[in-house]
C-alpha cells in the first residue's frame, strides 16, 4: 500500500533549538540583526555582527544544551545521511544485527529434508500427507524468511519535521518488521533500553532497543534488536539532536 505524506501546518515542537542545523537564520543577540553566512564560522561556533561589530558564539545553542551525556560515534555498521530539513540512518540487517551461521545451516538442511516429501505428496495427490507434515513445512518457511530477511534487508529510519518513519526493505514481515510512522510532535523524550530478545539454554540473550515517551505518557519501541548498546545510543542521539529534544534521564534506560 502506498503511503501518502500526512498534510497538516509546520509542528512547533517545544524542545527545538534556535539553531541546530545548517539553514537556520542566526540573529545577532545584542542588536537583533540577522547575520550572514559570510560572517559565520561553522568550524568554531563563533558569529560576527556587521551591524554592531559583535563578536559571539552560537556553540550552545547548536549542541551543548541538548547533550547531557558523552557523544556516541557513528558505528561502523550504521550509515547516516543528514540534512537541514531530513535525517535518515540506514543500515543493513546482516552487518548490523547479525546472523547466525548455525541457523543459516540448520534451515537449509531443514527445507532440503522436507524437498522428498513435499514432492511426494504432490505426486499422489495426498492431503493427509502434506497435513501431517504441514507443522514442519511452517518452521522451514520460517528459516526460509529468517535467512533471506537477514541476508537482504535494510532498514532506513528517517525524520523530517512532520514525522519518523521507521520502513524495512525489501522485505516486511506483519509483527516482526513491519513498517511504523510517528508524529515527531508527539515524541517528549527518547531513551534506549536493554532487554530480553530470547533465551538459549536456559540463559537469557539481550538486546537493545530505542523507546519514546509519548505525549499522555505512553511507551512505545522505535527499533530494536541490536546486539551493541552503542547503535541503539547512537541512533537516540541522532535523533534527538535533529528534533531538539533535550537528553533527560528516563527509568530503566542504559547508560552512554
Amino acid at each position: 500500500m502506498e503511503y501518502k505524506e500526512p498534510k497538516y501546518e509546520q509542528p512547533q515542537h517545544q524542545n527545538k533549538p534556535l539553531f541546530p542545523k545548517l539553514g537556520i537564520q542566526l540573529n545577532c543577540p545584542k542588536c537583533s540583526h540577522e547575520i550572514i553566512s559570510d560572517d559565520i564560522n561553522i568550524d568554531k561556533a563563533i558569529a560576527k555582527c556587521k551591524n554592531c561589530n559583535n563578536v559571539f558564539t552560537f556553540a550552545e545553542e547548536v549542541s551543548s544544551s541538548l547533550r547531557r551525556r558523552k557523544e556516541v560515534f557513528l558505528p561502523e555498521e550504521i550509515e547516516i545521511d543528514a540534512y537541514q530539513d531530513e535525517l535518515t540512518l540506514f543500515y543493513k540487517w546482516r552487518k548490523a544485527k547479525g546472523i547466525s551461521p548455525f541457523l543459516i545451516f540448520f534451515g537449509v538442511f531443514w527445507n532440503a529434508m522436507m524437498i522428498p516429501f513435499v514432492i511426494g505428496a504432490i505426486i499422489s495427490g495426498s492431503l493427509m500427507m502434506l497435513l501431517g507434515i504441514s507443522l514442519h513445512l511452517m518452521v522451514g518457511i520460517g528459516f526460509l524468511v529468517y535467512i533471506v530477511t537477514r541476508l537482504m534487508n535494510s532498514t532506513y529510519i528517517t525524520v523530517d519535521d512532520y514525522e519518523l518513519s521507521i520502513e524495512h526493505r525489501p522485505f516486511t514481515i506483519p509483527f516482526i518488521a513491519k513498517n511504523q510512522y510517528f508524529d515527531v510532535r508527539n515524541i517528549e523524550q527518547l531513551y534506549s533500553k536493554k532487554y530480553v530478545s530470547h533465551q538459549t539454554n536456559g540463559v537469557n540473550v539481550y538486546a537493545y532497543a530505542v523507546h519514546a515517551q509519548i505525549v499522555g505518557g505512553e511507551d512505545i519501541k522505535i527499533i530494536g534488536g541490536f546486539k551493541q548498546k552503542n547503535k541503539a545510543l547512537f541512533i537516540e542521539q541522532e535523533i534527538e539532536l535533529f528534533l531538539g529534544v533535550k537528553d533527560e534521564k528516563v527509568d530503566g534506560e542504559i547508560p552512554r
